[in-house]
């Protein structure tokens, strides 16, 4: 039997993992190269988080709302080789305790935010080695800038300037299409950025060494495979190495600091895991279900940058095909693991339970 649906993972940025292990949004757009003929697409992803506790977001959620669009574009150059481009937002951190928060009022404790967010451009090619094996390779370059008020080491207002860095991308895969099997492998290297830094204090502009971010080396498997009729079964495991991808500031002593950098982020290795079902209903409609998950691994923390602990959650989508184009909508409830932060000094223990987030993603795609 020979299935003509294609895969339906409507999530079309990574509501698995926008508010647990680090700070991934969109995953890398790899499904384009396996696209027919010269392939086009536009995706936009809406998140709406609720985040609170009993001392620090009484009044609202400590994670603002946001979006993320992607674009991606795949030609095929002969029967072996296509070549694709894509453009996305990687990772971003967006919290901010001004209208969450009445602990944070004066200003000598002035509200905590943080705004960062890196974009990536990724250009693949891709080569057929077989009718059943291909090899995917590229780089992907990513620039990243941000700021905000992490109350200490630094304190103040910190401005991190933008930074820009390239790192390799590989990949294997392994097709059957008279079931409709794919198998993927990519992994992305590490990629490190130095942004140039300052922090506002009491009036001050004072000149700190360079922030240090990243984004981590990861190893990404997707899967698919026709089950029944018009059925298909698909997933995928993503595992990124966050423990050694963190964002450190440096704190001066002129400002109570050790002239020494201060690790801020306290991310583990995390490994994210989904599983769907789609369903071709017509020659125009198919619909589908999935399921996400990332186990707890950081139940306790000093950081009230970081509040949530794991991730599981379902997404409900369908997709609709006409002429060259297709549309893919979804919408994803997650459920945010709990996590206790207790800050250094005299600050309280803040405890972060039942909170989740609601994530809608929208995929216009054309065929040419």
């Amino acid at each position: 039997m020979k299935f003509k649906i294609a895969m339906l993972a409507v999530a079309t940025v990574s509501t698995s993992s926008v508010y647990a292990g680090g700070m991934e949004v969109t995953r890398l757009p790899a499904e384009m190269m396996f696209e027919k003929g010269s392939h086009a697409s536009l995706s936009f992803g809406q998140f709406s988080p609720d985040v609170t506790d009993n001392n620090y977001a009484t009044k609202g959620s400590m994670y603002k709302d946001r979006t993320a669009m992607s674009a991606t574009f795949k030609t095929q150059i002969n029967d072996k080789i296509s070549v694709g481009f894509a453009s996305y937002k990687s990772a971003e951190i967006q919290l901010d305790y001004t209208n969450a928060s009445v602990y944070f009022s004066s200003a000598s404790l002035p509200n905590p935010y943080v705004d960062l967010t890196i974009e990536s451009m990724a250009l693949l090619g891709r080569y057929a080695v077989s009718d059943s094996l291909s090899v995917i390779g590229g780089l992907k370059y990513s620039t990243g800038t941000g700021g905000g008020n992490v109350l200490s080491a630094p304190p103040g207002v910190i401005a991190a300037g933008e930074d820009s860095t390239v790192g390799g991308v590989v990949g294997i895969s392994y097709e059957n299409p008279e079931i409709a099997l794919r198998i993927s492998g990519v992994y992305q290297a590490k990629q490190e950025m130095r942004h140039t830094s300052s922090t506002t204090y009491s009036g001050s502009k004072i000149t700190l060494e360079d922030t240090k971010s990243a984004l981590p080396a990861s190893l990404t498997i997707d899967f698919q495979s026709g089950i029944a009729a018009d059925t298909l079964l698909f997933g995928s495991i993503h595992r990124a190495l966050w423990s050694d991808a963190h964002i450190s500031f440096w704190s001066p002593t002129s400002l109570g600091g050790a002239d020494s950098y201060v690790q801020k982020t306290t991310w583990t290795d995390t490994t994210s895991l989904s599983l769907g079902i789609g369903r071709k209903l017509t020659d125009r409609w198919a619909i589908s279900s999935s399921l996400n998950y990332e186990a707890p691994s950081e139940s306790a923390g000093t950081s009230l940058l970081s509040t949530t602990d794991g991730v599981s959650g379902i997404t409900i989508g369908s997709k609709y095909s006409f002429d060259s184009m297709t549309i893919t909508a979804g919408i994803n409830y997650s459920q945010l693991g709990d996590k206790k932060v207790d800050p250094a000094g005299a600050l309280p223990e803040g405890s972060f339970t039942d909170n989740s987030v609601t994530s809608f993603g929208l995929k216009l795609g054309y065929n040419f």
